[in-house]
């Protein structure tokens, strides 16, 4: 029942949008897609707004509301949009969207995608750094043979699902004092129970 904005950039692997948002309609989310204006030239809108329990928006439209977001999830996240954000730049509504996700400590996930060349830019350091302060999940790229390329949509579906199975054990876990305290009364009761015994029914010693 979580509702995750995914927001997608405009990179080649935009292509793999359909895969990520049918994955986490099929653990039970909503998914708000969020395409920046570059993302509309790699993704099918149509197809994916066949999906059920995904909504598309691109703007700041009053008429098109969205539910509160659970988490934020940017894959692909370019060269750009990582450095952009890091800025803490809000001039698009998929930048106020992720300026503001981080204002309220809401999960983001960046699963960055960009050449190799991009990849070692200097600054590259420093947004990660800069982001993950924040608070923000990085998915590093896959470097295989000189090239980098977005990390495999399956780990991405993975990183998201693990971070809200850790929450969720978290949230079910007694606090140790919790538990001296239920300890301390089960010892009380029994030392009670102990008191009360009836010495006339104990067994004789022998």
């Amino acid at each position: 029942n979580k509702k995750i904005y995914y927001i997608i950039c405009g990179a080649s692997r935009a292509d793999k949008a359909d895969i990520i948002i049918k994955g986490f309609l099929d653990e039970g989310a909503e998914v708000c897609t969020i395409p920046t204006k570059d993302g509309l030239n790699f993704i099918d809108v149509e197809k994916l707004n066949s999906l059920k329990k995904n909504k598309i928006k691109c703007d700041w439209d009053s008429n098109n509301k969205l539910p509160k977001e659970d988490a934020v999830v940017i894959a692909p996240c370019t060269f750009n949009t990582l450095n952009t954000i890091a800025s803490g730049d809000a001039s698009s509504y998929p930048l106020c969207i992720i300026a503001s996700a981080i204002g309220r400590k809401v999960p983001i996930f960046i699963a960055l995608a960009m050449n190799i060349n991009l990849w070692e830019h200097p600054i590259i350091s420093e947004s990660i750094k800069k982001v993950e302060s924040w608070g923000c999940r990085v998915i590093w790229p896959e470097i295989t043979r000189g090239k980098s390329s977005m990390m495999d949509t399956g780990k991405i579906l993975d990183t998201v699902f693990f971070n809200f199975k850790r929450i969720n054990f978290n949230s079910k876990k007694i606090n140790n004092n919790v538990i001296e305290s239920m300890l301390d009364g089960d010892r009380k009761s029994t030392r009670l129970n102990s008191s009360h015994t009836d010495i006339s029914r104990m067994p004789s010693s022998a």
